[in-house]
């Protein structure tokens, strides 16, 4: 009652939800039952696919949240998605129009600190920014092994990692290695001036069969950021992926779509050695 008396005084002119669950899914339908405001969707991973882990009960949670989902479709007014590779998927699946909406960026604010050269010091420095967890922990421990290997061989790669997952086990596992740095989250408005000192940016997807079903048709919102610094991009990704095959297709990643820790160790190589690849990047 507390809940809705709010609501009601602060009279918003549209319920905007990211969704996430079969709870948000029914705590969406009763505000709008209660408000009969406009409904608008955004779709950032496809959980209305992966949600339901497998038990005695799972097609039956699986038909409840699809109908769920299903039925609050109908009623918005505005529906979204990550990206177009989600919004084509989600036309077939449900037969409506989601428009594809990414992380936004204003471009002024970046384009100043863009990277213009490519040229690297003694050591070669590698960012990833963002959560370690769901559909990205196994790829970024991975990715930190293979530098660890290359380190124990005689190189000198370093990989900083800013995270608000920088007290998780994950990321205590993955910071004992050879040439890790996990770090506080950094406030976004640093990033334009943060994300040009580095040689090369990861952006890393898990290769499991449900990682794959969750993260198919999404586009991490730090992609578009990634892009405008100029910084060389490397895409650790199934190929099934929206975000290898957008890479592949637009050239704005290196791609490495093979789950194999020598495959990406001789990617990092061979990005830390060829300038002119970097520069194509």
């Amino acid at each position: 009652d507390e809940f809705m008396s709010w609501i009601s005084n602060f009279d918003p002119d549209i319920i905007y939800s990211q969704l996430g669950s079969l709870e948000s899914i029914k705590f969406v339908n009763n505000v709008q039952d209660f408000t009969k405001k406009p409904v608008a969707l955004h779709i950032m991973d496809d959980w209305p696919v992966a949600i339901n882990q497998p038990s005695i009960l799972y097609y039956y949670w699986k038909r409840k949240t699809d109908i769920e989902f299903r039925d609050l479709i109908s009623k918005s007014q505005v529906l979204m998605s990550i990206c177009r590779g989600m919004s084509d998927e989600y036309q077939k699946r449900y037969n409506r129009i989601f428009l594809p909406f990414h992380n936004p960026i204003t471009i002024n604010k970046w384009l100043p600190y863009s990277k213009t050269t490519w040229e690297i010091n003694e050591k070669f420095k590698i960012l990833y920014t963002g959560r370690i967890g769901v559909a990205n922990g196994k790829s970024i421990l991975s990715i930190a092994k293979a530098i660890n290997k290359l380190n124990m061989k005689g190189s000198n790669f370093i990989l900083d990692i800013y995270t608000p997952d920088y007290q998780s086990k994950q990321a205590k596992r993955i910071n004992s290695l050879t040439g890790i740095n996990i770090n506080k989250t950094v406030e976004n408005r640093l990033m334009p001036e943060l994300l040009p000192c580095y040689d090369l940016l990861i952006l890393p997807l898990d290769f499991d069969k449900h990682s794959i079903q969750f993260a198919r048709f999404s586009m991490p919102t730090k992609a578009s950021e990634y892009m405008i610094s100029g910084t060389p991009v490397l895409v650790f990704a199934d190929s099934q992926t929206f975000l290898a095959k957008h890479a592949i297709d637009g050239k704005w990643a290196y791609v490495v779509s093979e789950n194999n820790e020598n495959a990406l160790a001789d990617s990092i190589s061979l990005l830390s050695s060829d300038i002119d690849l970097r520069g194509r990047l």
